[in-house]
């Protein structure tokens, strides 16, 4: 009896704690023309040419996805970099082909949930754009292939997505506060005068 409770508890263990690799991937990538539209230019290792996909997985949703609060715009550039506040599971700077994915393990029963910024700088026009998709990852207790949710990737192409969004830089509550004050005190010393 005791060794049918102990290959029992074996296989009991063997089932839960199986995993899988799942991938995401951002598909092909096409740079933004002056416009933000999807131009028929692939990504490329050039520096006129190049996405950075930035990957945030975890095991539970994503309740905030605004790009502000995850990057910085260099309003004199265009350059997007990270906040120092956030990490990225993954961070990849395409190839020519524009494929840039990240992988991660999922356990039997588990849900994992992908969010993806794709970034690009104009560095003609000094201008940043960005693109983002969201997906989730679910693996049945006795399935090893994951049910990946949308079609498999957080692809972001022409086909997929209605293009780019300019990124521009929000100002920091310090800032706008100092201008507040400013402004109340040009009204206080109109109303003196």
């Amino acid at each position: 009896m005791k060794k049918i409770l102990a290959f029992l508890s074996v296989a009991v263990l063997a089932a839960v704690s199986q995993a899988a690799t799942v991938t995401w991937g951002s598909g092909t990538m096409y740079i933004p023309d002056a416009d933000g539209n999807w131009s028929s230019t692939k990504a490329g290792t050039a520096a006129a040419k190049k996405i950075t996909a930035y990957y945030f997985i975890q095991t539970s949703a994503f309740t905030d996805t605004a790009f502000d609060s995850y990057f910085d715009v260099n309003d004199s550039t265009g350059a997007i970099t990270l906040k120092s506040t956030k990490t990225a599971t993954s961070t990849v700077t395409s190839a020519y082909s524009g494929q840039a994915n990240a992988t991660s393990e999922i356990s039997a029963g588990q849900t994992l949930y992908a969010l993806a910024f794709y970034t690009f700088t104009d560095t003609t026009n000094k201008k940043g754009w960005y693109a983002s998709n969201t997906a989730t990852a679910t693996m049945g207790a006795s399935d090893l292939v994951p049910t990946v949710s949308p079609d498999g990737d957080l692809c972001v192409s022409a086909a997929k997505n209605n293009g780019w969004t300019s990124a521009s830089a929000v100002p920091e509550p310090t800032t706008l506060a100092l201008l507040a004050l400013g402004l109340a005190a040009v009204g206080l010393k109109r109303k003196v005068a």
